[in-house]
């Protein structure tokens, strides 16, 4: 199924021409039934894999564009050009350098003044974010990331993985919830865990939850951070917690190392946010 995301985002924004403007002397490679896309080879992203796994992932995605064309009798052309940083070396090959690279790319773009009908673009927040902020340039972009509550609501940006005020909203809903049989009665307190050691996902899910204005914090009447694993193990052991819920992002694995052996009230519920494992 994974393999399938790509190709069917593709299907959908290269077939929807109301979203092909642009804004400035960059052509688009994107007429008289030829169609590319421009993929942002990023060694700065939200995700460890190599970048030979993306090419071969978005190759796939284009075999069920093609497929599904010729199924719809379509005469079309759809391919791919990939788009390497020209030797820049960056501190960091996680998001923290994301923004500069970003930029970095566009401007190869901007010198060879033609990209396809389609950017797919960074995983990391903050390079989609500043593109977005920096640029004057309007076209669609595909990202499997840009979680941030900084991402939401751009017209041309769709993103494959589920962003953060998309689990905001579900948390709320499923805290309101109060019919299921495992859970007869309505929440509105929660602690929620956060550490400096969060994956990317992670990272942006818990600064929805953290956020004093955001709709979670809003909707609770308590709500606390518990920041490293000794406030996490003392509100396991507390007798006097304001909340028996508490929101972990990560793995099993994580849980298992927070609590180790400690004997846990079995009125305690820990919601674990595991959505890509």
């Amino acid at each position: 199924m994974k393999t399938l995301l790509p190709g069917l985002a593709l299907w959908s924004l290269l077939l929807r021409p109301g979203l092909m403007f642009w804004a400035s002397h960059v052509s688009q490679n994107c007429h008289d039934g030829s169609y590319e896309i421009s993929v942002l080879m990023m060694n700065n992203s939200a995700f460890s894999e190599p970048l030979e796994n993306l090419k071969a992932v978005v190759n796939e995605g284009l075999k069920t564009v093609r497929q599904r064309l010729r199924e719809a009798g379509l005469n079309v052309t759809v391919n791919a050009t990939f788009i390497y940083s020209e030797g820049v070396i960056y501190k960091s090959s996680d998001c923290r350098s994301s923004t500069c690279e970003g930029l970095d790319l566009l401007r190869i773009i901007s010198k060879k003044k033609q990209m396809g009908c389609v950017l797919m673009g960074p995983s990391c927040t903050y390079s989609t974010f500043q593109m977005y902020l920096d640029t004057d340039l309007n076209y669609p972009m595909i990202s499997a990331g840009s979680f941030g509550l900084s991402c939401d609501y751009k017209e041309t940006l769709t993103r494959l993985m589920s962003p953060a005020r998309k689990l905001m909203y579900f948390l709320v809903d499923f805290w309101k919830v109060n019919n299921f049989p495992f859970k007869p009665f309505s929440w509105n307190t929660a602690y929620v865990f956060k550490n400096s050691t969060e994956s990317e996902d992670c990272f942006w899910y818990l600064n929805a939850l953290e956020a004093g204005v955001s709709y979670f914090s809003q909707e609770l009447s308590f709500k606390e951070m518990l920041r490293g694993d000794d406030q996490f193990q003392n509100i396991l052991m507390d007798q006097n917690r304001k909340s028996n819920v508490i929101v972990v992002c990560g793995t099993p694995e994580t849980i298992s190392s927070l609590k180790g052996d400690r004997v846990v009230s079995e009125d305690i519920v820990i919601i674990l946010v595991d959505l890509f494992q």
